[in-house]
């Protein structure tokens, strides 16, 4: 059985505000959001990450930025654990930040960095 596929189109200049405070899960399929031009912009206010990508869930953005993530506790914008895979493509995470890392989630913080393109 192949994992489910999502693809979304965000328009160029578009902000969308992450209103329920609760992160995204991208568990056991593949998600892909896309811009085009300057980009489309998710902004998650502070009160919690953007997306969490564990148990062979792929999350892809190209020219979509993640602003304001936040958590007390692992994973800014993103956190990738357990099998997650998360690709950017020519898009930025800013103003985001966690309180507390393990030595395990410092790692794929760095591999998940080095990724960005």
């Amino acid at each position: 059985r192949s994992a489910p596929a999502v693809s979304l189109d965000l328009p160029e200049g578009a902000y969308y505000l992450m209103d329920n405070c609760s992160q995204v899960r991208v568990h056991y399929g593949n998600v892909t959001l896309r811009s085009t031009g300057e980009g489309a912009t998710i902004d998650a206010r502070g009160c919690s990450r953007h997306f969490d990508v564990a148990y062979g869930g792929t999350l892809r953005l190209h020219r979509v930025h993640l602003v304001n993530g936040g958590l007390v506790a692992s994973g800014g914008a993103v956190k990738v654990r357990e099998g997650g895979t998360f690709i950017a493509e020519q898009s930025q995470i800013e103003e985001s930040s966690a309180e507390s890392l393990s030595g395990e989630e410092k790692h794929q913080l760095a591999r998940a960095a080095e990724q960005l393109v």
